[in-house]
């Protein structure tokens, strides 16, 4: 497998940061991993997800806000993925019963992943939103639904990177005893098999109903993937109220 480099923030000088620096650095980061809602009365909820967290006590916060509501969209553009056990939390409360996820396929024999239970469960409609910037835990997340018939997928192809990874971090001590640089590798251990006996690395999700937005779109704030998975749903959303929803967020350079 042929190694791949990811660039990280640049170098800071930690002696120059102050306290209202750390604080808007957490802040930011709280704003990239945390989840966000947006409804349609009672008929829909969207829930906007850009990060499956490492921790996944936010998931039964999540299923309860799902309670009452006729419709959810899990909308999972741009999410990079992260927590498996936060996968197989959210599954468990949108499912009545224990459902197979696939099966890790490694060096070492594991046991398959499978749904948690959840007491209370939402059993109403469900869409599940991706695009080619959806990867990992998403496109797990994804395809379960997909394959369980459970709901509709609705956008682009995912990415296709779902292969397991640890991750260790190293450290190197420059001239200075107060100059060092941090670095981290990732090795993948093992690959996630689904239910249909195939993988999803390199191949992605591949949506039941395709759309994909146009740069005018984007220039425009409109967005005709939400505004068309809520039609799925019986809701009626044109896609500028969609757009004003979850605006477009440019990367930052």
């Amino acid at each position: 497998m042929i190694p791949k480099f990811r660039q990280l923030p640049k170098v800071k000088n930690l002696n120059e940061l102050t306290v209202f620096d750390l604080d808007r650095e957490e802040n930011d980061l709280q704003h990239s991993v945390g989840v966000r809602y947006a409804d349609r009365g009672y008929d829909m909820l969207i829930v906007k997800l850009l990060e499956f967290m490492t921790f996944s006590s936010e998931t039964g916060s999540i299923v309860s806000k799902m309670q009452g509501y006729k419709a959810v969209i899990f909308d999972l553009r741009g999410d990079p993925g992260g927590s498996t056990e936060m996968v197989q939390s959210l599954l468990g409360g949108v499912f009545e019963h224990k459902v197979k996820i696939g099966d890790r396929v490694g060096r070492r024999p594991t046991k398959p992943m499978e749904t948690e239970h959840h007491f209370h469960r939402f059993t109403g409609k469900l869409a599940v939103l991706i695009d080619s910037q959806s990867a990992s835990a998403s496109e797990l997340f994804a395809r379960v639904i997909q394959l369980e018939k459970r709901g509709l997928v609705v956008g682009d192809r995912s990415s296709g990177a779902v292969m397991e990874a640890q991750h260790f971090d190293h450290r190197t001590r420059g001239h200075a005893h107060d100059t060092f640089v941090v670095y981290g590798s990732s090795v993948t251990y093992a690959d996630i098999i689904m239910t249909d006996g195939r993988s999803l690395e390199n191949k992605g999700v591949v949506p039941d109903v395709p759309v994909l937005p146009k740069a005018s779109d984007l220039s425009s704030g409109r967005d005709p993937a939400l505004a068309k998975a809520a039609e799925l749903l019986n809701v009626i959303m044109s896609p500028e109220e969609a757009g004003k929803l979850f605006p477009y967020e440019w990367p930052k350079e």
